[in-house]
């Protein structure tokens, strides 16, 4: 049998061409087709396009789901708004390649973000909220079934909402708007509350009882605290986060409560950290 360097030299190949392989499977020498290794190839490796993936949730609980492949993905994500939780789940990983990339972008908050390993052994390093601008990318690593986060926004960002803040208390007579307003730099929130009393109604503060809640996930603080900021007249305004519980109330020492009449307007704020 010749060696190889005395076979006749071949100047083009065709897909049906014959390569010799030793199958471990079978234990013994086979041959197989260009057709057939360039198959192998290519689902072993990923593509170095990325396929573009787009969506535009339009309410906070969204979940936005990445089709089976084993191509990198560019997700551009472009919410109508600031959106307080928002789910993100993985390509299944039985399809995913290794070093297969998820990159993603958004034009909005998402104040909570939770990404679904979908079949992975775990999500890495990836980010939990999501500020307007903000991008990451997530790479699968095979051997760990498992993907990293080798990217993402690492700069100080600004971003700003409002919510209807939840009201618990009984001293609502007629017509009375609660809402507010907030902006997070980095880890720094600054929280406004306004407290609007229409005509022929009123508002009575009873300190021992009476708190707000329903603020958005992304600017409740990870630890216990309480902290607050003196208003009028030595009210003082303060949130409190004993997990979990995050509530934001106003109370003064020498005074049980307060009252605000018809067509009065008052706003609060407070700053603190999360």
């Amino acid at each position: 049998m010749p060696t190889i360097n005395q076979l006749s030299q071949l100047n083009q190949l065709s897909g049906s061409d014959q390569l010799p392989v030793y199958s471990a499977s079978n234990g013994d020498a086979r041959k197989a087709s260009l057709s057939t290794l360039l198959a192998y190839i290519e689902a072993q490796f990923v593509s170095p396009d990325f396929q573009r993936v787009t969506a535009s949730p339009t309410l906070a609980g969204f979940t936005v789901t990445l089709p089976s492949t084993a191509n990198s993905l560019f997700l551009i994500l472009t919410p109508t708004g600031p959106m307080a939780t928002g789910t993100l789940v993985l390509p299944p990983a039985s399809g995913a390649a290794d070093g297969q990339q998820v990159v993603v972008y958004t034009s909005e908050d998402v104040s909570a973000l939770t990404i679904t390993p979908n079949g992975a052994t775990a999500v890495n390093g990836a980010p939990t909220s999501l500020s307007a601008g903000d991008a990451f990318t997530l790479r699968f690593d095979n051997l760990s079934n498992s993907w990293f986060c080798i990217e993402k926004s690492t700069t100080p960002s600004i971003s700003s909402g409002t919510f209807t803040p939840v009201y618990n208390g009984a001293g609502v007579t007629g017509t009375v708007t609660f809402s507010c307003r907030y902006q997070k730099t980095a880890n720094v929130v600054t929280l406004e509350l306004t407290i609007a009393v229409a005509a022929a109604s009123s508002f009575v503060w009873t300190t021992a009882t009476d708190y707000f809640d329903g603020a958005p996930a992304g600017i409740v603080p990870s630890f216990n605290m309480q902290t607050g900021a003196f208003w009028n007249d030595f009210w003082f305004f303060s949130v409190l986060n004993a997990s979990p519980l995050f509530r934001f109330a106003f109370s003064k020492a020498t005074s049980p409560s307060f009252t605000l009449g018809a067509g009065q307007t008052i706003r609060s704020q407070v700053t603190y950290l999360i």
